[in-house]
Formats: C-alpha cells, sequence, structure tokens
C-alpha cells in the first residue's frame, strides 16, 4: 500500500510547541523539516521556513474565502494546568492580526480564545465563514514558569 498524498484542502501542521523541544522536528504539509517552537506563558506564533524556493510559510497559509477551517488540537499536559490556544487572520501582509472566533465542538464554547485544560485531542472550528487572506494559530501554557517536552500543542487543519 502506498503513502497517502496531501489533498488540495489539507493544511498539515500549522503549530507545533512544547516546553522544552530541544531539536525536535515536524515535516509540514510541504515536505520541509521545520524545528517545533518552544510553548511559554505567552501567546507565541509558529516559526518555519518556506521550502527551499518557494514563498509559502505553511505555519501562516494564505486562504482566501473559504466556507469553513477544522483544526484538530493535540494537546498534553505534565507541568502546565492548561494551554490557550486563538486562531488569527488579516487582511493582507500591511495589516495588523486580528482573533477569529472559534467552536469547540465537544463543549460546543463559541469565543476567540479556546482552553484546553486536559490531555486529549479536540475539534475546533470556525464559527462563520472564513473570508481572510492568511491566518496563523498562537498559543500559551498556563500554570507553571518552566515547561517541559509532556507539556504540548500541536495544530493540524483542513479548509473547506
Amino acid at each position: 500500500m502506498g503513502s497517502a498524498q496531501p489533498r488540495a484542502n489539507n493544511l498539515g501542521i500549522l503549530y507545533d510547541k512544547n516546553g522544552l523541544p530541544a531539536g525536535a522536528t515536524y515535516v509540514d504539509i510541504a515536505g520541509v523539516t521545520q524545528l517545533v517552537g518552544t510553548l511559554t506563558g505567552s501567546y507565541t506564533e509558529q516559526v518555519t521556513v518556506p521550502a527551499t524556493g518557494g514563498v509559502v510559510d505553511y505555519s501562516h497559509p494564505y486562504v482566501g474565502i473559504r466556507d469553513a477551517i477544522s483544526m484538530f488540537v493535540d494537546v498534553a499536559l505534565l507541568v502546565a494546568t492548561s494551554v490557550k490556544m486563538k486562531l488569527q487572520g488579516r487582511y493582507d501582509s500591511t495589516t495588523a492580526w486580528t482573533d477569529i472566533q472559534l467552536v469547540r465542538e465537544d463543549t460546543g464554547v463559541v469565543a476567540a480564545e479556546q482552553t484546553f485544560a486536559a490531555t486529549g485531542t479536540y475539534l475546533v472550528q470556525t464559527a462563520s465563514i472564513l473570508a481572510v487572506s492568511q491566518i496563523r494559530v498562537v498559543a500559551e501554557a498556563a500554570g507553571g514558569v518552566e515547561y517541559g517536552e509532556g507539556d504540548s500543542i500541536v495544530v493540524r487543519a483542513w479548509v473547506q
């Protein structure tokens, strides 16, 4: 059986951070090896490098007008008591990032900031049509000062 091929609506990993990445890596949807970022007590974005000769940063994809985005959020808590996540969008590369309302599908909570207080996998979707040029995910940990490898968040996404 062959390996699965990426589909046009699959954005792959948008965000991958833990409390002590120590050189850990992941492979983005373009097949580029990226460094796992450091999860801290402040909101931070994922920083990645485009594919050789490419201009697309797959942690900040350009999405245009879409019906919705579904994000599968894997959270692990060891020292942290929770992880908070936001999806942000902007009009173009010269404008500020702004928060987008999200629905947490296991609770029905609609908010721009979603809080995960238990280890698990969660489905979070946009609450309305996604009509923005570009998106990014930001997250922060709470309940500790120094987080470890066991504190993590990975966000994968599909658009429709």
